[in-house]
């Protein structure tokens, strides 16, 4: 592993949400599931690559 990736994969690594940020998170992702499981996968994938719908 080349040095640079051996510190993106420690920084990766550390925790960067409280428990109570975790928590948060996972709500807001269970809101967000039957919305997401409509769309299309093509309208997915621009999310995810772009971040536009």
């Amino acid at each position: 592993m080349a040095p640079e990736s051996a510190h993106l994969a420690i920084e990766l690594a550390k925790p960067q949400l409280s428990a109570d940020g975790c928590t948060r998170a996972v709500e807001a992702a269970e809101r967000a599931l039957p919305a997401w499981a409509k769309l299309t996968a093509k309208q997915r994938s621009n999310i995810l690559c772009n971040g536009t719908n």
